[in-house]
């Protein structure tokens, strides 16, 4: 029997009164065969939902389940755009990516910006007859959700271009901090601070700046051996393409080290200086 997954991302704390309705909210339409299971984010951090959206959503066929469909709600109480009578809006758009994966999300600051180049079809839900649903989501997407699922369209609206509609996720930041307390970023090796970085071979002592924390750290591009507590900085693993690079800490906690700087922190890198 093939397993069908609804994976849901959230900025209501796990175990909270709002994780608790939403997922209930979401159980009580979703269709039979189907399972659920629930990541949360730090109140209102789009950032590290994107990033979690795109680690779970193009991640290899052969680690995720057949079918699979991506849930989204992560919404800053912040500079949301208005309609014509002054309520408060935000879009909410339903999408299928190229490997068959499907998302529903709210289109909040960075939600989508990590999928951003990976839709093959991207709609906006339409919501007009959704009263009490412009501030919380959680009111009415639920039950959208199963009608989707279920292969009911009506609630969708025109196509979409994705890339002039999804916001790009900012160059050189924090992006999520794992439980282990490594540093996920947003550099790649098409940045050309890490091009420069990278011909000083593997191995090399570099300099990292977050928040006005610097600490020394060894390049890990090919066979490295960091000494224990030592810092790390390497590509990471994981599904993205283009590989993210990652800040770490060998058998410590690479967050604290940097004094926990949250998601958005600016990171500058610099090549030591002997």
């Amino acid at each position: 029997m093939e397993r069908k997954l609804l994976h849901v991302v959230s900025d209501y704390a796990q175990g909270s009164l709002g994780a608790g309705n939403l997922q209930a909210s979401i159980l009580s339409n979703l269709p039979t065969g189907w399972d659920l299971i629930y990541s949360s984010v730090y109140n209102f951090d789009t950032l590290s939902a994107g990033y979690l959206l795109g680690q779970y959503g193009l991640q290899n066929e052969d680690l995720r389940p057949s079918e699979l469909m991506l849930f989204a709600s992560c919404s800053p109480r912040f500079e949301r755009p208005r309609d014509a009578s002054g309520t408060e809006r935000e879009a909410f758009y339903y999408g299928t990516l190229r490997n068959g994966v499907r998302v529903i999300a709210v289109n909040s600051g960075y939600t989508l910006s990590f999928l951003r180049g990976s839709f093959s079809e991207l709609r906006e839900i339409r919501i007009e007859n959704c009263e009490a649903g412009v501030q919380r989501p959680r009111n009415f997407l639920p039950g959208i959700v199963g009608h989707l699922i279920a292969g009911n369209t009506s609630w969708l609206g025109a196509e979409l271009d994705p890339l002039k509609v999804i916001s790009e996720y900012p160059p050189g930041v924090v992006c999520y901090i794992d439980s282990f307390g490594n540093i996920k970023t947003t550099y790649t090796d098409h940045d050309e601070v890490i091009r420069h970085i990278k011909t000083q071979g593997s191995g090399a002592r570099i300099r990292i700046e977050i928040n006005g924390e610097v600490r020394a750290a060894t390049l890990g591009i090919g066979t490295t051996d960091p000494l224990e507590g030592d810092t790390l900085f390497a590509p990471q693993s994981g599904a993205f393409l283009n590989r993210f690079w990652e800040i770490s800490c060998r058998r410590a906690d690479a967050s604290a080290n940097f004094n926990n700087p949250p998601p958005g922190s600016s990171i500058k890198l610099m090549i030591h200086q002997k």
